[in-house]
Order: C-alpha cells, then structure tokens, then sequence
C-alpha cells in the first residue's frame, strides 16, 4: 500500500497499513546500511512523524508522544552520517554553480576521507535503529484509533500542520536566519506529506501543490546544507587552510544561500497564502464530493 489513503475504506486500517509499509521499508534500507539506503529510512521517519501528526488527535497525546519521540530518535542518531554527505553534495552544488571561482577539488578532497572513516562507524546506530522500528511495528495493532471512514478527524492534523507552516513562513521572512529557514523547511515537508496522504480527494490539483512544496523544500534544503558546511569550514579553519583559503569560499556560500532564500521566501508566500480553516474545507469537500454525487445530492 502507498503513501496515500483511499476514500471510502476503513481510515484507521489504512492508517496501520500505511505505517507498516514505511517502518518495512525504513527497516530493510537499514539492513542494507550504504549512505543512500540511510538517507532513505530518516525520510521514512519522517514520513511516519508527518502520518502520524495528521492522526494525531484520533491517536492521542500519549501514544502520539510515544511513537513521535521513537521515530525522532532513529532519524536522529543517523544524523551524522547524513551530515557528513550533505556537506558533500553541497560542496558538489557549489563547484557546479562557481566552477572557477575557488579551490573545490583539493577542499573535496580533504572532506570526503572523513565522511569515509565516520560512515564506517555507524553500525550500533543501524542496530538500534532496526530494533527501536521493530518495536514500533510490533505496537502497530495497538494504536487506538477509531477513524473509520470520516475525514474530520484527518483534518484536524492536516490544519494544525499546515497553520504551523503559515507561522514558520512568516517568521521566516520577519527574520530569515538559518533556524527560522529550516524550521520552515520542516514544517513544509509536513504539510507535503499531508498532501501524499491526502492526494486521492482529487490528485491533479492535490499534485501540482505538491510539487511547489517539494521545490520549496529543495530550495530551504540546498540553504540548510550550505548552512552545515559553512559552520564546518569555519569550525575546521584551521585543517584547510592555507592550503584551501576559507573566505572566499564563504562569500560563494553566502552569494548562494541570498539567492536560495530569495527563492525560497517568494514562493513560500504563495504556498502559504490561504487560510488554514478555509484550506482544510476546501480538501474536505474534495474528498466528500465523490459521496455526495454518489448519494444523489
């Protein structure tokens, strides 16, 4: 079963099948453990934090806070090697965008060895990673949930989430540093998670708002990995240079986040511009019209 719930079946059924799927999935990429493969089970955590806060108020606090806190906790202790690979790409982005401009081959060179040395100690966090998501399916069947076929209960998370974008939007452009940026990133993937989940209530517009969302997140992604690897450059000075001088590299970094944010906050203003209540009705309506036809209404 996908991303994606069905209108007309057993919501709380889904909910469980949905989970399911991305805590096997999130499981198997760890059993293989290469960078990519742990890159791929945090984006399933996510995914199962997004399912879950659109839940959320069906579920409850205690087991919503259980199984938030379980997911959170696998992500984040494959964090660094996540890191050190987005330092990578990032570098890999700059040189493609400022192809002459600084010495990124030799500064490649000197990051990539210990990305190497620490991806190669990661197995007690694959370990516990596969056992944590092996508890979790296996609580799968207790989660108190009694949906059914009604929407409203989904609705209510859907418009929390997307409420939270909204503000996370607007501090962002009161104060665009870098927290404000990813918090806004993150409750972007939120809300486009929502949108997977809820795409079938009418999949043609559901999939063009999806994709503003994604090239949002792409954009407050790229400024968050530029982030990252400017604080290692400063943080690290002393270990490149002067065989790779630091500021001018930093003047790049910070050229390309300007023109990210610029991006970024332009189209966040158009992804966020509708009110949560009236955003959350107009899905709802989506979703029940099918019925309503059906029922002769």
């Amino acid at each position: 079963m996908s991303y994606r719930y069905k209108p007309g079946g057993d919501l709380a059924d889904q909910t469980r099948r949905i989970a399911a799927r991305q805590i096997a999935a999130a499981s198997e990429a760890l059993t293989r453990g290469g960078p990519e493969d742990i890159h791929d089970a945090r984006k399933r955590c996510k995914k199962l934090r997004g399912l879950l806060r659109l839940v959320r108020g069906d579920l409850g606090r205690t087991a919503y806070r259980r199984e938030n806190i379980a997911f959170r906790d696998v992500a984040r202790a494959l964090s660094g090697p996540r890191d050190e690979q987005a330092r990578l790409e990032a570098l890999d982005a700059l040189a493609r965008r400022y192809p002459r401009q600084a010495r990124f081959a030799e500064l490649r060179k000197r990051l990539a060895p210990g990305a190497a040395h620490r991806l190669a100690h990661v197995d007690q966090a694959l370990s516990d990673g596969l056992a944590a998501l092996e508890a979790a399916s296996a609580r799968l069947e207790g989660w108190p949930l009694s949906l059914e076929r009604s929407i409203r209960p989904l609705l209510a998370g859907f418009e929390k989430t997307y409420a939270r974008g909204r503000d996370a939007q607007a501090q962002a452009r009161r104060s665009p540093d870098t927290e404000s940026l990813h918090a806004l990133r993150k409750q972007s993937k939120y809300h486009l998670f929502h949108l997977r989940l809820l795409q079938q209530a009418w999949p043609v517009p559901m999939r063009a708002r999806r994709r503003e969302l994604a090239r949002l997140s792409d954009l407050l992604g790229d400024d968050h990995d530029l982030a990252v690897l400017a604080a290692h450059l400063l943080d690290h000075r002393a270990a490149f240079e002067p065989r790779v001088p630091i500021d001018p590299l930093m003047t790049l970094i910070e050229a390309r986040r300007a023109e990210l944010r610029m991006d970024a906050l332009a189209l966040g203003a158009r992804v966020f511009a509708e009110k949560p209540s009236r955003l959350s009705k107009r899905v709802r309506r989506y979703w029940d019209a099918p019925r309503r036809v059906g029922a002769g209404e």
